[in-house]
């Protein structure tokens, strides 16, 4: 049987939300340095990367249910029932965060490399590393470096869009702590988890210039933590 081609980290219908009027997505390749358009089929890719039943598990019990939320906060107008939809499905979102973090393959080098598991179980591949992550606590994730209790916002973009990374979600720094983390859902919104304060918000907008700081912590994160790749829905979008 042929070997499937498998979205290592992104998933295909998260990618799909930055296309241009085109269908296509622009990619800057972090490693190789390449900057090039092309379709969300063939974006972060590598053929038989997760074995059949990972590609299912994947699918059934992140990618799914995320899509559908994802979906779900397309078609609906006011953003107020954006960010209520949202927070009535916090887990879908606590659960995509952890799948997504162990699907970056930094993780698993350090996990294989330097973690006390690798004495234990070996060496794994990113299918094991998946598996395994099942049986752990959602929160089991950067969901917990955040102090609760939590909330979660749609963030609107002005002019400037917003990228996203290999991942599909990023953190910001406070003190040296983990402040917020960033989901973009396509070029003008993104979720943004932090710690509540109390006061509820139906969204909330910000200039140009902290988008392109927001941009530059994803990028900054995609460096040390993802797969090696951004993807905007045009080359203006990326970091200087």
């Amino acid at each position: 049987m042929d070997k499937i081609k498998n979205h290592v980290g992104i998933p295909k219908f998260l990618i799909s939300q930055f296309e241009n009027k085109e269908g296509l997505i622009f990619v800057y390749d972090i490693e190789r340095n390449k900057k090039y358009f092309a379709r969300a089929k063939n974006i972060g890719t590598e053929v038989g990367y997760y074995d059949s039943e990972t590609e299912k598990l994947l699918s059934k019990d992140e990618e799914t249910m995320f899509g559908s939320l994802i979906s779900n906060l397309n078609n609906l107008k006011q953003y107020y029932k954006k960010t209520n939809e949202l927070n009535n499905k916090y887990l879908v979102v606590e659960k995509f965060i952890k799948f997504q973090f162990f699907r970056s393959k930094k993780s698993l080098t350090i996990i294989n490399k330097d973690s006390l598991s690798s004495i234990a179980l070996g060496t794994l591949s990113s299918s094991d590393l998946i598996k395994i992550s099942t049986e752990l606590s959602n929160n089991t994730n950067l969901l917990s470096l955040i102090e609760k209790p939590l909330q979660m916002v749609i963030l609107k973009t002005d002019l400037k869009r917003l990228i996203t990374n290999s991942l599909g979600f990023y953190f910001t720094l406070k003190d040296g702590n983990v402040d917020k983390i960033i989901i973009p859902i396509n070029p003008n919104e993104a979720i943004v988890i932090f710690h509540s304060s109390g006061e509820g918000f139906s969204h909330f907008t910000t200039d140009d210039l902290a988008i392109t700081q927001l941009n530059n912590y994803c990028y900054s994160f995609e460096k040390a933590c993802g797969n090696g790749f951004l993807i905007a829905n045009d080359s203006n979008d990326m970091p200087e």
